[in-house]
């Protein structure tokens, strides 16, 4: 088991849903995640097993410098997901500690 994770927001169907426009905007396409795996799933199994990673870090360690045409808009500075707002949770869910 591995895992690959973000340290921005990626521009999916919920974010443009449930997050103001301004975070669409400031997120990265799915294309960063999908690059992402590629790398993994195409190296040694055996050295990837239980690790954990993170999409830019596995990009920038084979090769890649440029991540400009994963923005969703080119020039708008990366949102984190930190960014987004904090609504009250569901029913159910647990408090969020702070």
């Amino acid at each position: 088991m591995l895992t690959l994770a973000i340290t921005k927001t990626i521009a999916t169907a919920a974010v443009e849903v449930h997050f103001p426009e301004a975070i669409l905007r400031a997120s990265r396409n799915a294309a960063i995640m999908a690059d992402a795996a590629h790398v993994i799933l195409t190296s040694d199994a055996r050295a990837n097993t239980g690790n954990f990673y993170i999409d830019e870090d596995v990009l920038r360690k084979s090769g890649v410098t440029n991540f400009d045409h994963y923005a969703m808009t080119p020039g708008v500075p990366r949102s984190k997901p930190t960014d987004a707002p904090r609504g009250p949770r569901p029913a159910g869910y647990p408090a969020r500690s702070t």
